[in-house]
């Protein structure tokens, strides 16, 4: 187990800290499943990292955090503009671990 930093902007982060976000998808694996990364004062674990194609995004959306697919591929697409519909995402599924020390 290695702590790691992974970046949410500040309504993810939000989201993330009220559990209404327990995954966060990226363009390439942040860290291995099992690693820890603090969210404000907290600490969640990596829990498994699923590479899908983007294609497949509407599964998602909720856990990310999103209330419909369409945000949530617009948001992917400003963060990754490089994207294309057959290009392989990784969806992080994490889970609250405790407070940080």
């Amino acid at each position: 187990m290695t702590q790691i930093n992974l970046k949410f902007t500040p309504k993810n982060e939000d989201l993330v800290y009220l559990g209404w976000k327990c995954a966060t998808t990226r363009d390439e694996p942040k860290g291995k499943v099992g690693d820890v990364f603090p969210v404000r004062d907290r600490l969640y674990r990596i829990l498994d990292i699923l590479p899908v194609e983007f294609t497949q995004i509407g599964i998602f959306y909720t856990v990310d955090g999103f209330d419909n697919v369409l945000d949530y591929a617009v948001e992917l697409k400003n963060i990754y503009p490089e994207i294309k519909w057959n290009t392989i995402i990784y969806v992080h599924f994490f889970a609250y671990v405790g407070d940080k020390k």
